[in-house]
């Protein structure tokens, strides 16, 4: 089901010229309600959310990419490409990320 989601969503979004890539990562998360007196939003911030963004700004369209600690929890259910280094901003070092190609079914 993941793979017909990603070949239509991918088709929709090529009518606009648009495209998705996707980065994931885990761990701790800071969220609620967040602003001033008057203006209140409802956010997600931390390391763990900005290590996403970032993974996700070096994703290509239709492409999926983990993190190491995403790709541990998912190694038993994914098939993916050898895994890159990719240099963040606000990080010491290079991060390993991994492009998945497809998830096992099963």
């Amino acid at each position: 089901m993941g793979e017909k989601l990603r070949v239509e969503l991918g088709r929709l979004l090529q009518t606009w010229e648009l495209g998705l890539g996707v980065g994931v990562h885990t761990g701790v998360v800071i969220e609620g309600l967040m602003g001033g007196a008057d203006v209140k939003a409802y956010r997600f911030v931390g390391d763990t959310v900005n290590t996403a963004r970032r993974i996700c700004s070096e994703a290509r369209p239709g492409q999926l990419m983990l993190s190491e600690m995403a790709f541990a929890q998912a190694a038993s259910i994914t098939v993916a490409e050898a895994a890159t280094e990719v240099v963040m901003k606000g990080k010491t070092s290079a991060s390993k990320v991994w492009s998945v190609a497809r998830l096992v079914e099963g």
